[in-house]
């Protein structure tokens, strides 16, 4: 009996080794199989000389950038390394060390939901995030001090933002056609509204504009079709032409006694605008 038990005994174990060494083998190949999901697309360096990898799968890629300088500029919406991989990119990560994200640098990422922008980054380049039509929601550090042209235009799903008090300068179209935009804090120290900024931003109600501000530029608020309210601080000393066209749900408006200005058509289909005062 006691022999039985010791073979009974033996068989056990040897099945309980070929479970376990069963096991191992299918941890081997899951963590095989992850290694090739996550494995590197491509790689290389900016013009800024940081270093970029790409990884992930043809609609799932992660594009991540370090390095301890600014990230550089590139010429055309085309010249971005990771250009012909841009509708797969799903997420950016630019790590803490990069101070600048560069013209172009994500233009055309029509998937890209998810970005993170380190705390040291001072500028963001002209159509940095141009296009990017899934992108709700960004953080732009507090030692931003430009956002150029057409930086966030198209990006149509952008619901909100917050621009630090450091930005100085937002450049024309910056956040033309970003049609979810519903809320916008303003930087104070900004002291021009540049052409086309807010062009059809259809959902943005109200506005705060900055009391710094000297110039509201052409079209600056044109579309704005869901704008109720906004207030021209006294620093204003034009308001060019189409400035606020067609926004139709905007109801009263003061012009400042310092403004000059006026230009054609600045508030035509303004259909709803029943006061207006107009400084001396």
């Amino acid at each position: 009996m006691k022999r039985k038990r010791f073979l009974s005994t033996g068989t056990g174990n040897s099945n309980m080794r070929k479970i376990f060494l069963l096991l191992v083998a299918v941890a081997v190949c899951f963590c095989m199989t992850s290694e090739v999901v996550a494995q590197t697309v491509a790689s290389g360096t900016t013009t800024g000389g940081c270093r970029w990898i790409l990884t992930g799968t043809s609609d799932n890629y992660s594009l991540t950038i370090s390095g301890t300088s600014a990230m550089g500029d590139y010429y055309s919406y085309s010249s971005t390394p990771w250009y012909s991989y841009r509708t797969g990119i799903k997420t950016v990560d630019i790590q803490q060390g990069v101070t600048s994200i560069g013209y172009y640098a994500f233009y055309g990422c029509s998937n890209l939901t998810s970005v993170t922008i380190p705390d040291l980054v001072t500028s963001i380049g002209h159509y940095a995030f141009y296009g990017c039509s899934n992108l709700t929601s960004v953080t732009i550090p507090n030692l931003v001090k430009s956002i150029g042209l057409s930086a966030f235009s198209g990006c149509s799903k952008l619901t909100s933002l917050t621009i630090p008090n450091s930005v100085e300068s937002i450049g024309n179209s910056a956040f033309r056609e970003c049609v979810s935009l519903m809320s916008v804090t303003m930087p104070d120290f900004v002291k021009v509204i540049e052409d086309y900024t807010f062009y059809n931003c259809g959902s943005l109600i109200s506005i705060t504009i900055p009391d710094l501000v000297t110039s509201i530029g052409n079209s600056a608020f044109r579309e704005c079709v869901s704008l109720t309210s906004v207030t021209i601080p006294d620093l204003v000393e034009s308001i060019e032409e189409l400035a606020f066209f067609n926004c139709r749900r905007l109801t009263s408006i003061t012009i400042p006694e310092r403004t000059k200005s006026v230009g054609d058509r600045a508030f035509e289909g303004c259909a709803n605008l029943t006061s207006l005062t107009i400084g001396n």
